[in-house]
């Protein structure tokens, strides 16, 4: 789905009305931040596996375009001779730099690292070309163009729930109590389906027993 037909979708839940359309656009992008913000953020999001090339020397990397936050259980690591995943141990920046302080330390396999504002930190230097690997989440594209983003393809994605929250928005802005009611109960009904497939796909990898994970 376009941006352009959420647009729409929007108007006819405002009784047709043609001339917010800018407001709108600010609406879509404002709730797309508001959910993406939010605790739990839905699998189409979410990037796997991502390999990250550091080259020789190096110590950091830029954090990708857009990026939300890592996914759980799936930090920063690296493969050993034997394709066997060694994870990196996440710390704070000052228990990492203070630990790592030794000038004279050997460069070698990054054993540790941090998240610092739009840059990983990582401990110690790499003593060679080296690639990491890394599941993280990534905002979807910015709707301020007629594009179909992450959260409007009808796919995978959750159409009605970003409509519905922008509705909201729009509503409340416009005093319109009536289509803010009816917003809300479109938001409710689609975010709580968008949880369920969130839940089911990143629950269908572990078993369900009593202790183990839900």
């Amino acid at each position: 789905m376009l941006r352009d037909t959420a647009i729409a979708e929007i108007q006819r839940g405002l009784a047709f009305r043609t001339d917010q359309f800018d407001n709108i656009v600010l609406c879509l992008q404002k709730a797309q931040r508001l959910l993406e913000r939010g605790r739990t953020l839905p699998y189409f999001l979410k990037e796997e596996d991502v390999e990250v090339p550091i080259l020789t020397g190096a110590s950091t990397f830029a954090l990708p375009v857009r990026f939300l936050r890592e996914v759980d259980d799936a930090g920063l690591h690296t493969l050993d001779s034997e394709d066997r995943r060694v994870y990196l141990e996440k710390m704070d920046h000052k228990t990492g730099a203070l630990r790592f302080q030794d000038p004279d330390a050997d460069d070698g396999m990054p054993i540790a690292y941090s998240l610092l504002v739009d840059t990983v930190q990582f401990w110690p230097a790499t003593d060679a070309d080296r690639t990491l690997v890394w599941s993280y989440y990534q905002g979807a594209e910015s709707l301020a163009t007629n594009i179909e983003n992450a959260w409007l393809e009808e796919e995978y994605g959750a159409p009605e729930v970003l409509i519905a929250r922008a509705g909201m928005l729009m509503a409340e802005d416009l005093f319109n109590d009536a289509a803010y009611q009816k917003f809300q109960r479109q938001f409710v009904e689609a975010y709580g389906g968008m949880l369920g497939d969130t839940f089911q796909r990143e629950s269908a990898n572990y078993p369900l027993y009593m202790g183990g994970r839900l």
